[in-house]
């Protein structure tokens, strides 16, 4: 309470003193730099809350992530070439055997899937619906 008539007693000595014109206006002046800097501080914490989560977003769109980066890079690979053998046949019949990228190469336009333990592998198609 004290500090409030302090500051109004200052301020009626200010503004009644018709000397000092000089001191009002550089009060005035004084006073407008600082509105002027505390706007300006409130502007920039405005853009830079806006600015930081806006960048942030399209870091995370724009930019592409290693996953997908790696994920192109083994597509566009091409297959290692496979070396030219004889196919396998079961003795005393016309069966060949197939090996896993043969026999998925068959299924090529359908979702399949190879499950279970080298040599023991079943075949599952993906898209039938089981009975």
């Amino acid at each position: 309470m004290n500090k409030r008539i302090e500051d109004r007693e200052l301020l009626n000595e200010v503004l009644a003193d018709a000397a000092s014109e000089e001191l009002r206006q550089a009060t005035l002046r004084q006073g407008l730099k600082l509105m002027g800097r505390k706007r300006a501080c409130r502007r920039a914490w405005r853009i830079a809350c806006t600015a930081i989560p806006l960048i942030a977003l399209a870091a995370m769109f724009l930019w592409p992530s290693r996953q997908t980066e790696n994920r192109r890079a083994s597509n566009q690979s091409p297959a290692p070439p496979m070396a030219h053998t004889e196919p396998k046949m079961i003795a005393g019949t016309s069966i060949r055997i197939l090996n896993d990228q043969e026999l998925l190469d068959l299924f090529k336009d359908r979702p399949v899937a190879l499950v279970s333990e080298p040599g023991q592998q079943r075949l599952l198609l993906l898209d039938e619906v089981p009975n």
